[in-house]
């Protein structure tokens, strides 16, 4: 089943620095992408990762996280900001290619084993807040560098898609990108259509790997409709609606076509 997919114009790097899931693991090892965790061995080192209970000097302002609670610190030592999170992770990196870092969280919640993620972008030029947060769902936020727009973005997942998952071990949702700049956080989707197609290059594949061990079939189907809610959804972000259609007819084997199409773009809105 292969020979429906548009190609990238460019070569589209992915990092992440945080601790790999086991589900994303799998779903390197199926596709066979482990070159990008490659490429991410060398990229990490362009973040600064932080120690817990470690005090980090900004000049301005001091952070910490003890435990699970972030603090800032004036210089006299009074707290100015304060926010307790469930498990959070954090690193620091240069969004807007301006010198200054920005200040990163990805934290979770867990429920009936599966882990829900939220990332929160802090700026940290002479003082610091919060910019925005981003609910992620099912999928650990990421960093990309777009060769489109020529910078860093943030890529989460669109948790409206949570509920197609039914795999304890796989999860997949449709992509969100962001761009910080301004000391803002906007989306970024209109712009990165290769960004889209090289996602969408790994979950095809994923798919007819799938049908070829368990047979293309609506049975089939039906146990990775997230996966392909997910391919739809990323190319009609990525403007090609048309190729959205057509990828789903072939993929999607189930005689209720039109209403899981309906469905997918309800959630979508």
């Amino acid at each position: 089943m292969t020979g429906l997919r548009p190609v990238a114009t460019t070569q589209i790097i992915i990092f992440n620095v945080f601790k790999i899931p086991i589900f994303t693991y799998k779903i390197f090892l199926i596709l066979g992408i482990m070159k990008k965790l490659l490429i991410a061995s060398l990229l990490i080192s362009s973040c600064r990762l932080f120690a817990q209970n470690e005090v980090y000097d900004y000049g301005t302002f001091f952070l910490t996280i003890e435990n699970t609670t972030l603090k800032a610190f004036r210089p006299d030592s009074t707290i100015f900001y304060q926010k307790e999170f469930f498990r959070p992770q954090d690193f620091s990196v240069d969004l807007d290619s301006d010198g200054v870092d920005e200040f990163l969280i990805t934290d979770y919640s867990q429920t009936s084993g599966k882990k829900f993620y939220t990332l929160y972008v802090y700026c940290t030029l002479d003082t610091f807040y919060l910019v925005d947060s981003v609910f992620s769902g099912l999928m650990e936020p990421y960093q990309v560098i777009s060769n489109e727009l020529k910078t860093t973005l943030l890529a989460t997942g669109n948790p409206d898609f949570d509920s197609l998952n039914s795999s304890d071990s796989l999860f997949f949702l449709p992509l969100n990108f962001w761009k910080y700049e301004e000391g803002g956080l906007f989306l970024a989707n209109a712009s990165v259509y290769d960004l889209f197609i090289s996602e969408n290059d790994d979950i095809i594949d994923f798919i007819e790997n799938f049908y070829l061990r368990s047979g293309a079939s609506c049975t089939s189907s039906s146990v990775i409709k997230a996966a392909i809610a997910s391919a739809f959804i990323n190319y009609f972000n990525a403007g090609e609606k048309s190729f959205a259609a057509k990828f789903l007819k072939k993929y999607y084997l189930c005689p209720d076509a039109e209403d899981f199409k309906n469905k997918i773009l309800r959630l979508l809105k």
